[in-house]
C-alpha cells in the first residue's frame, strides 16, 4: 500500500468518526431544543397562574378594575401556552386530566367574567375552588417537569 493510499485511508476515518460523533451530537442538540420548548412553557404556565391568583386576590381584596384586567390577560396568556403544548400536556398528565384542566379552566373564567356583576360568599368559593383546581394541575405538570430534568425516568417529550 503507498503512503498516498495510507493517508487518503486515516483521513478517510478520521472524517468518518467525526461524522458520526457529529450526527449523535446533532441528535442530542435537537433533543434538547424540543424539550425546552415544554420546560419553558412550564415554567410560564406556572408564574402565570401564580400571577392570575394574585390578581384575583387584589380585585377581591380592593375591587380594583385594574386587576380584574390584569387577570383576564393571564389568563388568556395561561390559554395560549397551555394550547402551545398540548400534545406534551396530554402525554405527561393524560387527556382526562387535560381535559379536566381546560374544564376548570372555562369554569373560572367564566365565573371572573361574571364577578363584577355581583359578590356572594359562594360565588367567591367556587372561583376560588376553580382557581386551585387549575393551579393543582399545573403544579402537578411541574413536579413531572422537575423530576424529567433531575433525570429520573418519565414519559416527558
Amino acid at each position: 500500500m503507498k503512503i498516498r493510499d495510507k493517508l487518503f485511508f486515516a483521513f478517510g476515518l478520521y472524517i468518518l468518526l467525526t461524522a458520526i460523533f457529529g450526527s449523535f451530537a446533532l441528535k442530542g442538540l435537537h433533543t434538547i431544543t424540543t424539550k425546552l420548548l415544554f420546560v419553558e412553557t412550564v415554567d410560564d404556565i406556572t408564574n402565570t397562574v401564580l400571577e392570575i391568583r394574585r390578581h384575583e386576590k387584589n380585585y377581591l381584596l380592593f375591587k380594583d378594575s385594574d386587576s380584574l384586567q390584569e387577570l383576564n390577560e393571564y389568563l388568556t396568556v395561561f390559554k395560549k401556552n397551555i394550547d402551545n403544548i398540548k400534545d406534551d400536556i396530554i402525554r405527561e398528565i393524560g387527556t382526562s386530566n387535560y381535559k379536566m384542566m381546560k374544564d376548570a379552566t372555562a369554569e373560572y373564567e367564566r365565573l371572573v367574567n361574571t364577578l363584577p356583576s355581583g359578590e356572594k360568599k359562594d360565588f367567591i368559593g367556587k372561583m376560588r375552588s376553580s382557581a386551585r383546581q387549575i393551579q393543582l394541575f399545573t403544579e402537578d405538570l411541574y413536579r413531572k417537569k422537575r423530576v424529567w430534568i433531575s433525570g429520573e425516568p418519565s414519559r416527558c417529550p
